[in-house]
C-alpha cells in the first residue's frame, strides 16, 4: 500500500515537472527574475544572456556586470568624446527590441555621424523603476560615467510615486518638497508563496488568472479597477495634485541639480503612453470600463500637461507632438499586447532626441 502511494506521488511529481517544462517551452516569455544589489536595489542578473519570446517579438538580452542592458561603463579616455547617459524604466531597458534598435544606441550612432566625434551612450534602465530608484541609480553608479548629458525618461503611469517609499522628504517654507534622505530599496521579503510563484510558470499564471477573475467579480475601488489608467482620469489627476505631482517634480529637480554639479546637462524626456497616442486603442479601454467610468471622466492629455506645467524650470522634451504626428499618418509606435515601443517608436524617439540635442 505504502509502495503504491509512493509510486503515485512519484508519477504525479514527474507529470508536474514535465508539464512545467512543456509550458516554459511553448508559452513562457523567457524573462528572468530580478536579483538584489545592495547599492542599486533590484536589477537584472549581472553578466547574463537570455531570450524573450512573445507573440509580438523575439529579443536576445544581455546584461553587464551591474545587471543593466548594454555594455560596461568605460573609463573616459577618448579625445573629444561626448557622453550621454539614459536613466529610466522599461522604456529605457526596452526588452521588446534588439539592443542596437533601442533609441539609446541609435542616438549614439547618429550623433557620431552628424558631429564627427566619438559618442558613448549607456543606459540605467530597469522595468518598474521610478524616480526614487533612478536617483539611487545615478548616485551609486551613473555619476561614475561622467556624462555630458543625462536624459531621464519619465513615464508618468509609473512615476507618480507616493511618500511610502525609501526616501524622506519635507516641505520648506514655500510649501515645496525637499529631499532629505534616500536609500536603496530593501531586499524583498519572499514568502513560500512568492518562491512558488517565481519557480513555476504554471503556478504563477494560474494565480494571476484566478486573481483577475476574483477582481472582475468584486465591486472594486476605481483606483484598483483601472490600475495605471487611473492617472488618465480627472479623479486620478485630482488625487495626484495632493502630493504626487510635487514629489515627481522634487525628484526631477534633485536629479538636475546633481547632474549639473557633476558638470553635465539634464533633460527630462516625457514618454507618453499608448492610451494617449493611439485613439483606437484608447476607445477600447474607455469601452471596457464604460459601466464604471463615464466618457467625460477621461482626460488623456491632462496627465502630461500637468507635468509640463510643474516642470516649468526644467529642460523638457515632450514626445507627444512627434508621436501624434506619426500616429495621424497611421503608424503604430507601440506593441499592442505589450504596450512598449516597437522599432518604429524607437526610431521616432531617436529623431526627436537628435533634433533636441543638436539644438542645445
Amino acid at each position: 500500500m505504502a509502495k503504491n502511494i509512493f509510486l503515485s506521488l512519484l508519477v504525479l511529481l514527474l507529470m508536474l515537472l514535465l508539464s512545467e517544462g512543456a509550458w516554459r517551452i511553448l508559452f513562457s516569455r523567457g524573462d528572468v527574475h530580478r536579483v538584489y544589489d545592495r547599492e542599486l536595489g533590484r536589477v537584472n542578473p549581472p553578466n547574463t544572456e537570455w531570450t524573450m519570446r512573445t507573440p509580438e517579438y523575439t529579443t536576445h538580452i544581455r546584461t553587464n556586470s551591474r545587471g543593466f542592458r548594454g555594455q560596461e561603463f568605460p573609463v573616459k579616455d577618448r579625445d573629444n568624446e561626448l557622453r550621454i547617459l539614459f536613466i529610466g524604466d522599461s522604456f529605457v531597458e526596452a526588452k521588446q527590441v534588439p539592443e542596437h534598435e533601442r533609441f539609446v544606441e541609435q542616438l549614439g550612432q547618429r550623433l557620431e555621424e552628424r558631429l564627427g566625434r566619438p559618442i558613448t551612450v549607456r543606459a540605467l534602465g530597469i522595468g518598474g523603476a521610478d524616480p526614487v530608484k533612478e536617483l539611487v541609480f545615478y548616485r551609486n553608479l551613473g555619476r561614475t560615467f561622467e556624462a555630458d548629458y543625462v536624459v531621464q525618461v519619465l513615464f508618468a503611469e509609473n512615476d507618480l510615486v507616493g511618500r511610502d517609499m525609501h526616501f524622506i522628504a519635507s516641505r520648506n517654507e514655500h510649501g515645496k518638497f525637499i529631499l532629505e534622505e534616500i536609500w536603496p530599496e530593501a531586499p524583498p521579503d519572499c514568502s513560500w508563496k512568492c518562491v512558488m510563484l517565481k519557480k513555476s510558470e504554471i503556478i504563477r499564471r494560474t494565480y494571476l488568472f484566478a486573481r483577475t477573475i476574483k477582481q472582475k467579480n468584486q465591486e472594486l475601488a476605481l483606483h484598483t479597477l483601472l490600475r495605471d489608467f487611473i492617472w488618465y482620469t480627472n479623479t486620478g489627476q485630482k488625487q495626484a495634485e495632493e502630493e504626487r505631482f510635487a514629489l515627481l517634480t522634487m525628484f526631477a529637480r534633485t536629479m538636475r541639480e546633481e547632474v549639473e554639479r557633476d558638470g553635465g546637462r539634464y533633460i527630462a524626456l516625457l514618454m507618453p503612453g499608448a492610451f494617449e497616442i493611439h485613439e483606437e486603442w484608447r476607445e477600447e479601454v474607455i469601452e471596457e470600463y464604460r459601466d464604471r467610468v463615464s466618457r467625460e471622466e477621461w482626460n488623456p492629455s491632462g496627465l502630461l500637461d500637468r507635468i509640463v506645467e510643474e516642470f516649468s524650470d526644467i529642460s523638457v522634451l515632450d514626445l507627444r507632438p512627434a508621436f501624434l504626428a506619426q500616429a495621424k499618418q497611421g503608424h503604430l509606435l507601440y506593441y499592442k499586447l505589450d504596450p512598449h515601443l516597437n522599432e518604429y517608436g524607437h526610431d521616432t524617439v531617436t529623431d526627436a532626441l537628435l533634433k533636441a540635442i543638436l539644438s542645445l
